[in-house]
């Protein structure tokens, strides 16, 4: 019985970059031998267990065969005639599947440690083919280490792998992309998936060129950026890209309301009281809660501009009051006043409420 630890933990530790997180796999170890040693098995249906103590996760080493379509239509088998190197073997990059031995002696049979130098994003073998969330994978490695190139026939073979998508879970792409929202360079998540013909049925009536250019120029990160699909798309694209993913509901609500309200707000003198009032009103400026604060966000997000003197005129204005009605009356009064105060704004506050210089 032999452990290594591998994958992405000795890729860090050769960049020089912070371990997160250690996997290992066990080599000529039964379910029996780890159970026996007080280990726990995650689930029924994977050959992975947890260290009674420090809670890692330590897997069998095992192969995999395709017997379906899909991310999890696959057939694995473990014995203590599975080698290291067939494990390996299985996983995508050849950058994570490196492994170190009790001796923290490097056993890269793939060539991962020359693609870390080379900066290549590379294929292990053409078992790479049989997972179609691969594609997104090698999509988000590409945001992790921007400065990496995925090699010309990885690209090729992910270019065969796209009509497989259709058969992954909303969940897990919608995964992929938070994942990507959150490292260096977000950007070259959505260009590496345009590069490739990544688009349906998840991103077919999505402008990926246009979302690459907004994150790659805005610097946008975190997965509630995502949100910013709805700067270049129809309220009605919009709509229908989030239900498909399964987006988070603050994400996929900031989404279409940025989608149908966002543009129109950077140039509120030109939507007259009316029209303001009405978009303040969309964003929820009026409501308790961080609904509007999210479009606001967003819209300093995708122009760079500084909204600070509109989100505190939509302050003053939800916090007017008025006396002397009640009931459905007192809506209809409450609008009135609020439109009064808007029409009173001299004309220079007006033009102050969106600063294109004060955001960098």
């Amino acid at each position: 019985m032999q452990t290594y630890l591998v994958g992405g933990a000795v890729r860090d530790q050769l960049l020089g970059r912070h371990v997160r997180e250690r996997d290992w796999v066990v080599v000529g170890a039964t379910e029996r031998d780890m159970l026996g040693r007080g280990f726990r098995q995650v689930g029924r249906d994977f050959p992975v267990y947890l260290h009674p103590e420090t809670g890692e996760e330590y897997a069998l080493a095992r192969t995999e065969r395709k017997q379906g379509r899909g991310h999890k239509g696959f057939e694995w088998r473990v014995g203590s005639e599975v080698t290291l190197e067939d494990d390996l073997r299985r996983r995508d990059l050849t950058i994570n599947a490196m492994a170190r031995n009790s001796d923290n002696g490097l056993i890269d049979p793939y060539g991962g440690c020359n693609d870390l130098a080379s900066k290549i994003l590379r294929h292990v073998s053409d078992a790479f083919s049989e997972d179609p969330l691969r594609v997104f994978r090698v999509a988000r490695f590409a945001a992790t280490f921007p400065d990496f190139t995925v090699e010309k026939e990885t690209a090729e073979l992910m270019r065969t792998m796209v009509k497989e998508l259709a058969d992954l879970p909303a969940e897990r792409v919608w995964m992929e992309w938070a994942k990507a929202a959150d490292q260096t360079a977000p950007w070259r998540f959505f260009g590496t998936l345009h590069e490739v013909g990544a688009r349906q049925p998840w991103f077919d009536d999505i402008d990926l060129e246009a979302l690459t250019e907004l994150f790659r120029r805005q610097d946008l990160h975190g997965s509630f950026s995502l949100a910013t699909v709805g700067w270049n798309h129809t309220e009605t694209v919009t709509s229908r890209f989030v239900d498909r993913l399964k987006v988070p509901r603050r994400v996929s609500r900031a989404a279409t309301i940025l989608a149908r309200r966002g543009r129109q707000l950077i140039e509120p003198s030109k939507l007259g009281s009316e029209g303001l009032l009405e978009h303040l009103q969309g964003i929820g400026a009026f409501r308790n809660g961080d609904g509007a604060d999210d479009i606001f966000s967003l819209i300093e997000s995708c122009e760079k501009i500084d909204l600070s003197e509109l989100r505190y005129f939509a302050k003053e204005l939800a916090g007017l009051k008025v006396t002397g009605v009640e009931g459905r009356a007192y809506g209809k009064a409450l609008r009135t006043a609020r439109l009064k105060m808007i029409e009173k704004m001299p004309p220079e506050r007006f033009t102050r409420l969106i600063s294109r210089s004060a955001a960098t």
